[in-house]
């Protein structure tokens, strides 16, 4: 249910809704409706996923406190410090093992409708009629130009901040010296930022709202503990961070305007399946916001967001633009780039809706397309990543069987592409403790995994004797 007035006035703000936009306690029901029916969908079409690639850095690389080889949560993960995400991994692993992937992926998915339900109670907040909130959040929830975040459950590193973000806005009060609710927002921010680098733009945002709405010694109060708290953590491990095959840092600057750009439009335009389409939506938004918006509410949080995407993405620019423009599109990126442009997005469109003749039929077709074309889009993206990980899954199993063998291991690890720290010592251990899932191994499987720990290109001789 969308807040009801307050006495008081002050963290509310209310706008004049057409006779088509009311029922808000049935859109509600709509909402939880379409929670479900999303949970449920991708919940099947994840149902034979595996671990991916990122997954095996928290379970054999990391442990709560380090130890035999292992690291602790706190070093980073490339840049990202990912402590919470890690902290989360290392008890589903003491639970569940390796056994099945499914209580992993409950635990994304929860993630995401998590952030969904967040975006749907701040667009309420902020005076959106609760139809158009409701095609809002339903797009959003199934945003195919996002699929990582939403399919690949590690993703919960760059899903968990952006939820913080949503969450911070709504206990943020409107005016007012620093109080309990500001204290729980830093607690939210320091969370935000030991879950990977897209915190340190949940800070930003924070930042900006405090400081427009109520000074800079709020401001100041409420971001200095996770600023002197990152800064410690980036200065005991920025020796650790990947820098490897970035561009200097002026060539870098000089190509960040394309990236951030395509990391503006091309996710649109991949969201609508409808080239060209991100271009002209950024462009009328712009100039919707610079007509109709000012610094004051209820504008200066939906404003301090959209400022904070392209900030999003020039700061990703830096280590990531010598892969091309293009890559400020990738989904991980796009999911969050396209969060923070929601908020006025949604209130553009409801201003537009209002004075439409046709604006329930538009409302409804417009969702229905999204919808459509995001759900399409993830089913297919999981459908590919499902085989990439049977494959991987097949050939880790083999491999536990062989090191049962007193066979031979030239490279022993059986997916150097993706899983590089993951060697046969370690599958050994795994499975000695019951942790692998038990199945039958084919023949097939076993000469796949064979042909990745059994053959050495070199320039010596690595097995003495006879050739076998």
């Amino acid at each position: 249910m969308p807040d009801s007035p307050s006495a008081q006035g002050a963290d509310r703000w209310w706008s004049a809704r057409p006779s088509w936009a009311r029922g808000d306690r049935l859109a509600t029901v709509c909402f939880w409706v379409m929670a479900a029916a999303v949970l449920v969908f991708l919940l099947v079409i994840d149902r034979n996923r595996w671990f991916s690639a990122d997954e095996w850095q928290p379970l054999v690389s990391r442990t709560l406190f380090g130890g035999h080889g292992t690291a602790s949560p706190v070093p980073p993960h490339n840049e990202h410090w990912v402590l919470i995400p890690i902290v989360i991994y290392r008890v589903l692993f003491t639970l569940f093992g390796l056994r099945h992937h499914l209580p992993y992926e409950v635990v994304g998915v929860l993630v995401h409708l998590l952030t969904v339900w967040l975006l749907w109670r701040f667009l309420l907040r902020l005076g959106v009629s609760a139809w158009v909130a409701l095609a809002s959040v339903t797009a959003f929830a199934l945003l195919g130009a996002g699929w990582e975040n939403i399919t690949d459950t590690f993703q919960i590193a760059f899903v968990l901040p952006v939820a913080a973000v949503f969450a911070a806005l709504l206990l943020l009060p409107l005016e007012g010296r620093f109080s309990r609710r500001d204290g729980i927002v830093a607690a939210l921010l320091i969370g935000a930022v030991m879950c990977s680098n897209v915190g340190l733009i949940t800070v930003l945002v924070a930042a900006i709202v405090q400081l427009v709405r109520r000074g800079i010694r709020v401001a100041a109060l409420t971001v200095a503990p996770v600023a002197v708290i990152w800064l410690i953590w980036y200065a005991r491990y920025h020796s650790q961070l990947v820098t490897a095959g970035r561009l200097p840092f002026r060539t870098a600057v000089q190509r960040l305007p394309a990236f951030v750009w395509n990391g503006l439009t091309n996710p649109i335009s991949t969201t609508t399946g409808l080239a060209g389409v991100g271009v002209v939506a950024i462009v009328l938004l712009v100039a919707w916001a610079i007509r109709r918006t000012r610094l004051a509410e209820p504008w200066t949080a939906p404003l301090a967001l959209a400022f904070a995407a392209p900030v999003f993405l020039a700061l990703t620019g830096i280590g990531r633009v010598q892969y091309g423009s293009s890559y400020a599109s990738t989904p991980r990126y796009a999911y969050v780039a396209l969060a923070l442009l929601a908020p006025l997005g949604a209130m553009a469109i409801d201003a537009t809706l209002r004075r439409a003749a046709l604006a329930p039929l538009i409302l409804v077709g417009s969702a229905a397309l999204l919808v459509l074309v995001g759900s399409s889009q993830i089913k297919d993206a999981a459908g590919k990543q499902t085989g990439i990980e049977q494959e991987r899954e097949s050939r880790i199993l083999a491999t536990a069987q062989l090191a049962r063998t007193p066979a031979t291991f030239l490279y022993p690890v059986p997916v150097p592409d993706a899983i590089p720290n993951l060697t046969v010592p370690i599958i050994h251990r795994l499975d000695q403790d019951g942790e692998l899932p038990v199945r039958a191994v084919t023949p097939s499987e076993t000469l796949t995994a064979l042909s990745y720990l059994q053959v050495l290109f070199g320039p010596s001789r690595r097995v003495g004797g006879p050739p076998r």
